[in-house]
């Protein structure tokens, strides 16, 4: 068994979690916690980059996360 190979899968797996725990997180003040009259169209253009970027990453991080757990269960 190689350690290191297992301990960057552990850490991925781990890093992908909090990423995807941060984007929900970002994804629902940003839909929720805007004050009366902030429509979307009215949000800044850096808080639209932030949160399409964060779509992207819920999007993609599952398969990522996915095939991390395999790849340490295949070890």
């Amino acid at each position: 068994v190689e350690w290191g190979i297992v301990l960057m899968l552990v850490s991925l797996a781990i890093f992908i979690v909090a990423t995807t725990m941060g984007g929900l997180n970002y994804v629902t003040t940003t839909l929720q916690a805007r004050t009366r009259g902030m429509t979307l169209m009215r949000m800044p253009l850096t808080v639209w980059g932030i949160f399409v970027a964060t779509i992207l990453a819920l999007l993609a991080f599952p398969a990522l996360f996915v095939s991390a757990v395999m790849m340490l269960l295949d070890k």
